[in-house]
């Protein structure tokens, strides 16, 4: 079995060949359905940089998953992507976060990410009893949920700051310029702004 944690390529791409090759079945959200058995649009840097995912047939997921030594709950953490999946193993005191964790001081978003979808998500999952926090880009074997406590408390007080400039009259503009820094200026470039500390400015507006 094949689990999906979101259709965006990097975590959706091998998901036609293994599925085909293995003669396993693919799961995941009703979201994730729709895009993977049509065809969705990406854009040039994620083609160059991951390739476009094939098409994959995408059956329900199950409310438990159990194997022979686990038992994993899908939980359903909007914010990153509209189909964004976690799965929590609570005997074990683990959270396969997907894209949910990343780091505790994300730097830039892409256009299609939802910031107060992703608080709520966070606020959600973090009364769920884990320790380790599995996430491919920034594993926390230990102390997993203080980490994601942290970037909790880091997109809020992003959100204060961002409501606060925007109260006072200020344009979308210049509260990235006041807000932000040139860190993001090489991925801005790559992405022709689809990923940016703008598009995280733009997200917290518009919530």
């Amino acid at each position: 079995m094949k689990f999906f944690l979101h259709h965006h390529e990097d975590h959706s791409g091998n998901a036609s060949a293994i599925s085909n090759y293995y003669n396993v079945k693919v799961y995941g959200h009703g979201i994730t359905a729709d895009k993977m058995e049509k065809t969705f649009t990406i854009k040039p840097y994620q083609l160059y940089t991951w390739g476009k995912s094939g098409r994959v047939s995408v059956s329900p997921l199950p409310s438990v998953i159990e194997t022979a030594k686990y038992k994993l709950t899908p939980v359903h953490t909007p914010g990153h992507s509209r189909d964004h999946m976690v799965y929590f193993e609570k005997n074990h005191g683990w959270l396969f976060s997907g894209d949910l964790y990343l780091g505790e001081k994300i730097k830039y978003f892409r256009s299609d990410e939802i910031f107060k979808d992703q608080i709520d998500s966070i606020k959600m999952i973090l009364e769920y009893d884990f320790d380790a926090l599995f996430c491919a880009h920034n594993p926390v074997p230990e102390r997993g949920k203080a980490r994601l406590e942290k970037k909790l408390l880091f997109l809020e007080e992003l959100y204060g700051k961002v409501k606060s400039l925007h109260l006072k009259g200020y344009s979308e503009k210049a509260i990235v310029k006041a807000l932000g820094n040139e860190k993001d200026k090489l991925v801005k470039f790559v992405t022709l702004g689809n990923v940016s500390f703008a598009q995280m400015v733009r997200s917290a507006l518009k919530s």
